[in-house]
């Protein structure tokens, strides 16, 4: 069980936004950080993120292996698997506080498909942030953290006292969603 998580997603290779994760991270003393998938690769429809330096990025990531919690998305490897010093899951239900969320890529997981008794859902892989409540079911997509798209600011979350808190990544709150 955890009581404060960092969530993040689509890194895409930026060494330098990972970087900025994990000082975010240790400055929100978040007990780990949960990053939903496409670590290393920007993909073959995206451009070069700002700061690309796969290599770099897993020494990094790497360095925190203990406190990385790896999502497998559909950009991520075998090889990606194997530099790396941490564990991937295709999802992941983690207890944080008194609420249980489930954490995936949004590939293969997402608002209309999920995993059996999921009452909260966080994904990324579409790279915009959205929210759906869905009543006793809740859906949240949050942006890539290096590529985001329709005019949404590349983002992260925290997790803390039932709440998700989306932010940008100077910092700036842009939503809080309680969950179920």
């Amino acid at each position: 069980m955890y009581n404060k998580l960092m969530v993040a997603t689509d890194v895409h290779g930026s060494s330098e936004v990972g970087n900025k994760l994990i000082e975010i991270m240790k400055k929100e003393n978040a007990e780990a950080l949960v990053v939903m998938g496409d670590f290393y690769y920007h993909g073959p429809r995206n451009p070069l993120p700002k700061g690309h330096g796969p290599m770099s990025l897993c020494e990094a990531f790497n360095g925190i292996r203990d406190k990385i919690i790896a999502i497998r998305g559909n950009c991520d490897a075998n090889i990606d698997e194997m530099i790396s010093e941490f564990e991937f899951s295709d999802y992941k239900s983690i207890e944080v506080g008194n609420h249980i969320v489930t954490f995936t890529h949004g590939h293969l997981y997402n608002e209309n498909n999920f995993p059996e008794n999921t009452l909260n859902l966080m994904f990324g892989h579409t790279h915009v942030n959205v929210v759906y409540d869905k009543g006793n079911f809740l859906a949240i997509n949050l942006a890539s953290c290096s590529l985001p798209k329709n005019m949404c600011p590349p983002s992260y979350a925290i997790i803390e006292n039932g709440e998700v808190t989306v932010y940008d990544l100077n910092g700036n709150k842009l939503n809080i969603v309680k969950l179920k």
